[in-house]
């Protein structure tokens, strides 16, 4: 939470989560509901030299521009032993709840995971990436009966 003086009164001012923490929040929840995740690690930082060699390797590696932050692995098992019998993958660009755009490159990924009957979206915040994965979940048990999540 943000301070500002203003003559002799004290005003507040809430500063919004960053995506960062947006997305380490959703992971945690994620976590805490035995699901499995991926995150794509295309950032880079550090010194411009150290960014574009970063860059390059990461290139050099198949990292490409716009890929989703992460990737959600649902175990579906089967209510006789539980076991898992498959998984449903989910892909997540995460925005901060304000702002935050999406690039081409990252419209682009979300239309091939569209293509390849992969569930993605755009989430602006980790509540509102709970509760696609919740739904997501529900749609598990009723399409496939006998199964649980």
């Amino acid at each position: 939470m943000a301070r500002r003086i203003q003559g002799s009164a004290v005003t507040v001012r809430k500063t919004l989560p960053t995506e960062e923490e947006e997305q380490m929040a959703f992971v945690k929840w994620c976590h805490l509901k035995g699901l499995i995740t991926q995150h794509a690690a295309n950032e880079i930082g550090g010194s411009i030299g150290a960014m574009k060699a970063k860059a390059i390797k990461n290139k050099r590696m198949g990292t490409t521009a716009g890929f989703p932050d992460l990737l959600i692995f649902i175990p579906i098992r089967n209510t006789i032993d539980h076991d898992v019998d498959s998984y449903q993958i989910v892909a997540i660009e995460m925005k901060r709840k304000k702002g935050g755009r999406l690039s081409p490159e990252q419209r682009q990924w979300l239309d091939i995971f569209e293509m390849a009957g992969i569930p993605n979206r755009v989430c602006k915040g980790a509540s509102e990436a709970i509760s696609y994965i919740e739904t997501i979940m529900q749609d598990i048990v009723s399409y496939y009966p006998g199964s649980e999540v």
